[in-house]
């Protein structure tokens, strides 16, 4: 069906006007709907297409020069205003926009919507958002989907700053409001004034847990991300080197300690995520109060070691002398040295 051009819409509401003036019925928004959906040649108006198009039937009689009848009133009525929200509202929703003052202002300055009365028409009828919402009975219904919608809303945004490696706080967020794409999410500064703090606002909007996740993610990528460096850089991987590498001007970008031991329960916690050990040289600090364990890579697998007090050299387990004395049941000296001094001992006791 083609749509029709506003010279013909208004042909046919002059047409209807005539029509029901000589029936001596009112001509109101009501009966005029009731005309159109009783219509069955297309050619009565329906008051919302009229509306679309010049904004009010009032406006759009003074375009076919007809006085205005009584029954339109000049101030709009209660059941007008309510029409006009319905009708925004309903736009919104489907465009998955939450209902607020911007968002309301924004569809009212569009060429299609520019029918609507003003937010401010609003205020001055009902005084606040809050008491527009509760005159229309709908205030319950709009904050359970202006909820959803945040949900929603919000979801987009976190995987948005999870993609582009960025950690969801309220400096992105600030950032991301400014694109087109995500202009229609609450401001930082509305955050603030309806709930108090960044924490509770992702809370009450249910967001949290997905924050949460969303910075472990990145906290991982960038925990590997240091692994992998400080391997090619045959570093030990360890809480000390981790902070000599930010250092580093190209690795300024890597997390905190202090930014793990947040986002998970402690530094220990973040690196077990990752499948990843801590390694030391030989001057790491021992483990336990009697005997050093460390770790070392063995063909791309940590193992624990000892550092051979005889040779100096630092070896597996596994290649340790047995010592049923020590926690790990390993010697300090490895079983090379010690039979090698047992050998010595034996021949030396064989001269004499």
């Amino acid at each position: 069906m083609t749509r029709k051009t506003a010279d013909t819409i208004l042909h046919d509401l002059h047409n209807t006007y005539l029509l029901m003036k000589m029936s001596g019925t009112a001509f109101t928004y009501e009966n005029l709907a009731q005309y159109s959906n009783a219509d069955t040649t297309g050619q009565v108006p329906h008051p919302d297409v009229v509306e679309s198009h010049f904004g009010t039937l009032s406006k759009a009689l003074r375009k076919i020069n007809v006085d205005i009848p009584s029954s339109i009133r000049t101030k709009r009525s209660d059941e007008e205003f309510k029409r006009y929200f319905f009708r925004a509202y309903r736009e919104l929703k489907r465009r998955g926009i939450p209902f607020s003052r911007n968002t309301y202002s924004k569809l009212a300055s569009e060429k299609e919507y520019n029918y609507l009365p003003t937010y401010e028409n609003y205020l001055q009828r009902y005084g606040s958002l809050e008491g527009i919402l509760k005159h229309f009975n709908v205030y319950m219904q709009v904050k359970s989907d202006e909820l959803d919608l945040l949900q929603t809303a919000f979801n987009s945004a976190i995987s948005e700053a999870l993609n582009r490696g960025l950690f969801f706080n309220p400096k992105v967020y600030k950032l991301l409001t400014q694109e087109k794409e995500f202009s229609h999410l609450p401001s930082y500064k509305v955050l603030w004034s309806r709930y108090g703090t960044w924490e509770e606002a992702i809370k009450q909007i249910g967001v949290h847990d997905q924050v949460v996740k969303s910075d472990r993610e990145l906290l991982k990528k960038h925990l590997l991300i240091a692994y992998n460096e400080m391997t090619k850089r045959q570093m030990p991987f360890n809480k000390d080197n981790y902070q000599k590498l930010r250092k580093d001007t190209s690795y300024h970008f890597l997390p905190t300690i202090n930014t793990y031991q947040k986002g998970f329960i402690d530094w220990q916690d973040a690196i077990a995520s990752c499948g990843l050990k801590e390694t030391f040289n030989y001057k790491s600090k021992p483990s336990g109060v009697r005997e050093k364990i460390l770790t070392i890579e063995v063909n791309g697998e940590l193992k624990d070691a000892k550092q051979c007090r005889a040779c100096k050299t630092i070896k597996k387990l596994e290649d340790m002398a047995p010592n049923t004395n020590q926690p790990s049941g390993k010697d300090s000296i490895c079983a090379e040295c010690k039979a090698a001094r047992a050998k010595t001992y034996y021949e030396s006791y064989k001269q004499i």
